[in-house]
């Protein structure tokens, strides 16, 4: 999969995300770094690529938190960040 902008959770998850964790798009390169800070590779999440204007950069969904019990699918936004060399690395921005 290819992206011309970082894609949401509703692009990389069929679910969207569940309330009580935390995401990260995180570029291939650092994700022994996000391992070591507790981000866990999310299965069945392919890798992909974004592309922008300074270049394409590998990336993968990790995630780290814990599920909130009993939460419906709307009742709390999942969080999102982004690996912030990516933005210098294709140009693009999250904000």
């Amino acid at each position: 999969m290819t992206f011309d902008h970082y894609p949401d959770l509703e692009e990389l998850l069929e679910y969207g995300g569940v309330p009580g964790v935390e995401y990260a798009l995180v570029l291939g390169q650092n994700m022994a770094s996000a391992q070591n800070k507790e981000w866990s590779i999310l299965h069945r999440t392919p890798a992909f690529e974004v592309t922008g204007p300074n270049g394409t950069v590998g990336m993968v969904l990790m995630g780290k938190g814990e599920p909130i019990q009993n939460a419906g699918p709307y009742t709390v936004m999942p969080f999102l960040s982004v690996d912030k060399e990516a933005d210098q690395l294709t140009g693009l921005n999250k904000e």
